[in-house]
């Protein structure tokens, strides 16, 4: 993955919000980066609802998701985005393997709490 697509997205959340602080950041990273300067410029703004995303994960390496994005009614702005691996994918098994280093990580506070209870 290129970060085109985080790129979109960052300017397609940031649009409505223009606020001197983001504006003071993409402006430094343009001054920076030439190609970043050019990919900015192009103003290329798309929300995609579904579509497949490649991601690096610093644990578990490259993940390949399918994703869905689901406006909120109730709060206009917001949506949830929802991930999913391949079943039987180098992905999945990816994902599994996170989730049970969590599950552990969260038994283990939950032990050394309950021990540190008087």
């Amino acid at each position: 993955m290129d970060g085109t697509d985080n790129r979109n997205e960052i300017r397609q959340f940031l649009a409505p919000r223009q606020e001197p602080v983001n504006l003071a950041r993409f402006g430094e990273l343009s001054m920076r980066s030439e190609e970043f300067r050019v990919r900015w410029a192009a103003h290329n703004v798309r929300y995609h609802h579904t579509g497949l995303k490649d991601i690096h994960h610093p644990v578990v390496g490259d993940l390949h998701l399918a994703f869905e994005a689901m406006d909120l009614p109730a709060d206009p702005g917001l949506s949830l985005v929802v991930y999913s691996a391949e079943p039987g994918s180098a992905a999945e098994e990816a994902l599994g393997l996170l989730a049970s280093w969590i599950a552990t990580s969260d038994a283990e506070a939950g032990a050394v709490a309950a021990n540190a209870a008087p």
